[in-house]
């Protein structure tokens, strides 16, 4: 029978560790997307563009997803000649995350009828034009209710799967504090 050093030990222990913290930092990494903004529908343009910029900010903060820039964003799209042209909204979206270079682009739509607010968001993976996720947000009240509570809602369920992610990440740091 051979017996185990405590070093042995004890260095299986530290890589095990090491490697799951390694993976954990891996698997938490930023994911590279562009926001287009929504489009309104009983809201003004200002009003959508507004709401966008505020979805953005939200998503920075949460810091799920690394946004890109919407001057940059802006700029390269005008420089590459794109605009919407009347097609689905899908399609133009894959077109613009393929000329921003991301894998994944959100898209979406605000609605009003008198008091009531429709918000839906989409995250469409570029290489495949598929809808990755759908979220929506229904919200009664003034267009301030919807820029800070709907949209902060919008962005927390666009981001769900990361908060999911954190908290494993956490059990497993308590799971290897307490030894």
């Amino acid at each position: 029978m051979i017996k185990r050093s405590f070093l042995t030990d004890t260095t299986f222990t530290a890589l095990f560790i090491f490697t799951i913290y390694l993976f954990a930092q891996i698997n938490e990494s930023p994911i590279h997307v562009a926001v287009l903004d929504f489009e309104g529908n009983g809201v003004t343009e200002a009003e959508a563009k507004t709401l966008t910029d505020k979805l953005r900010g939200e998503l920075i903060t949460i810091g799920h997803f690394q946004i890109i820039e919407f001057n940059h964003m802006k700029q390269v799209l005008k420089k590459q000649g794109f605009k919407r042209r009347g097609r689905n909204a899908s399609e133009c979206a894959v077109e613009a995350g393929q000329l921003l270079g991301v894998k994944r682009i959100i898209t979406g739509n605000i609605g009003r009828i008198d008091k009531n607010y429709k918000i839906s968001a989409q995250i469409i993976n570029v290489g495949s034009g598929e809808v990755a996720k759908t979220v929506k947000e229904n919200m009664h009240g003034k267009t301030d209710v919807l820029l800070n509570k709907g949209i902060k809602q919008i962005a927390l369920k666009l981001s769900k799967e990361s908060d999911q992610r954190m908290n494993t990440r956490e059990k497993v740091k308590k799971l290897f504090i307490k030894q």
